[in-house]
């Protein structure tokens, strides 16, 4: 009850609906950063590669073929599940809403990395909020690696130009002499090999040796000869010769394949291990280096590069791991008014009205002076990636700004301004109301006067204007009606409220730590 309690009702309906969505986008993530498994990792990365290569013609030619797949794999999940015995949940539980929530942690802490490693340098190289030479150089080596690219893409029908390529099977290959002496070389030692291991299985499976022996007998009568056919003498692999390649070779599925195997297989610990190898040689560091500086025209890529040195340092394996995210917030309070006669503007409402301090919906708030972030809090949840630990999210509210101001008048800020006294003001409120009629005609002759000096005020050229998103006055003050509405910047008759927003940034830093031991 206290998870259910602790979460919106609203909240607790979207979780429940979209709990399968966010298992299964939680899922991917896990198989494309490799942490779920280095077989499924690899059963993913063909399923792409597959995509790529036959995915355009699928959908083309036989569209049928997905909803028929989904079909099939649910009759086969149903089936499984009626001979097992289970029964598939009808409803959420508080163990599948923790599940939901772990989960969502987890992909914020993947949003929040891919953010500030991926999105953000390159959001800011592209759209000069970095060094200016730095956009520059990315702009000239996207002019420049224009032509390359117009040359490898570009359909040969085209060029109109003879292509002489020259191509081969598979058998061929197969059969070629330094194929041959592979085969042997890995044929012997493959005999000596497998009899040893049918020898040691023999002794220790049995019933499981025989289940291979027979699956094996399977495969090699039906599977291999087609296998065979098809190698001999069906796939053809061809290859530009004159153009050279790679000349009008590519499509654009060549691309997507390119770029979706780096990205699938960035995280996985093979490929950092070849990463980094590749980068500790200078050979190839300083070709990578030199072809940048050729197409960018500067060397302010090449010199991030190498001071960067991405691969450079080896990555010492710990266990426990501190990553640190910040989410910046703004807070807005409105300061509401109403005018009265014979007490100018109070913040002294009717009690029917929103209150003097209020949020933008109009909830009533704490006023600058006593508004206070939220307390530091602590979570665990049980580690993913490092069975038996947990672990740890520390959120915790700083403030940006040092003070509040109002938007519109940033003049204005809270270390100068001291709240009305409110139960005063309601004081004078009932004493103006038995007043005279003089006294009230003299205090509403005041208020337009003061009303049309300000209107005056507004076409003094270098007054105070509000930059933002509220029309406001110099003093960040929008005048509505009786009813709070018509908000305008002007103040003159039937103005009798008004608003003004004071703003104040900060920023909700979480320090995630995975892989410790709980200590409480």
């Amino acid at each position: 009850m206290d998870q259910v309690d602790r979460v919106p009702p609203s909240g607790m309906h979207l979780l429940v609906i979209l709990a399968p969505t966010i298992n299964l986008l939680h899922t991917f993530i896990s198989l494309a950063t490799w942490r779920r498994g280095a077989v499924s990792s690899w059963m993913l990365l063909i399923a792409y590669t597959l995509t790529c290569f036959y995915g355009y013609e699928v959908l083309r030619y036989a569209p049928q073929v997905l909803p028929l797949a989904w079909i099939i794999y649910t009759w086969i999940t149903s089936s499984v599940a009626r001979a097992s015995g289970s029964k598939s949940a009808s409803g959420a539980s508080s163990q599948s809403i923790n599940r939901t929530l772990a989960q969502l942690d987890d992909l914020a802490d993947f949003a929040a990395a891919l953010r500030d490693e991926l999105f953000v340098p390159l959001t800011s190289m592209l759209s000069w909020k970095g060094t200016v030479p730095s956009t520059g150089a990315v702009a000239t080596f996207l002019i420049f690696s224009w032509p390359i690219w117009l040359i490898c893409m570009l359909p040969r029908n085209l060029w109109q130009l003879p292509f002489y390529t020259v191509s081969t099977t598979l058998g061929r290959i197969f059969a070629s002499g330094p194929a041959l002496v592979v085969r042997e070389a890995v044929g012997k030692h493959a005999v000596v090999l497998g009899d040893k291991t049918y020898v040691f299985a023999q002794e220790h499976a049995p019933k499981l040796t025989a289940s291979v022996l027979h699956v094996s007998k399977i495969v090699g009568a039906h599977l291999c000869p087609a296998l065979r056919s098809l190698g001999a003498g069906q796939t053809r692999i061809g290859i530009n010769l004159i153009p050279p390649f790679p000349i009008a070779s590519f499509e654009l599925r060549h691309v997507f394949l390119f770029v979706g195997l780096i990205a699938l297989t960035w995280c996985a610990p093979w490929a950092k291990l070849l990463r980094m190898t590749l980068w500790r040689s200078a050979i190839f560091r300083h070709s990578i280096l030199s072809v940048l500086s050729l197409l960018s025209g500067s060397e302010t890529l090449a010199l991030a590069w190498r001071t960067s040195r991405p691969f450079h340092r080896r990555e010492k394996k710990k266990v426990g791991s501190v990553q640190e995210y910040e989410t910046r917030f703004e807070f807005a309070i409105f300061e509401n008014q109403r005018w009265w006669i014979g007490l100018d503007w109070t913040a002294a409402l009717l009690p029917n009205e929103r209150p003097s301090w209020s949020d933008s919906d109009n909830n009533p708030v704490a006023p600058p002076a006593a508004f206070t972030l939220p307390r530091p809090s602590r979570s665990y949840t049980p580690s993913q990636q490092h069975p038996g630990l947990v672990d740890s999210r520390v959120s915790e509210w700083r403030w940006v700004d040092p003070e509040w101001t109002v938007d519109g008048a940033q003049f204005i800020t809270s270390t100068v301004y001291k709240p009305h006294d409110v139960e005063t003001d309601e004081k004078r409120v009932r004493e103006a109301n038995a007043t005279g009629a003089a006294a009230v005609t003299d205090a509403t002759d005041r208020h337009h006067e003061e009303a049309q000096a300000l209107a005056l005020d507004e076409d003094v050229p270098g007054l105070a204007r509000n930059p933002v998103t509220m029309s406001v006055d110099p003093e960040g003050w929008e005048y509505g009606d009786n009813s709070w509405d018509k908000l305008s910047k002007t103040n003159g008759i039937g103005r009798y409220t008004r608003r003004r927003r004071w703003i104040r940034r900060a920023v909700l830093v979480q320090t995630v730590e995975k892989g410790i031991k709980r200590t409480d």
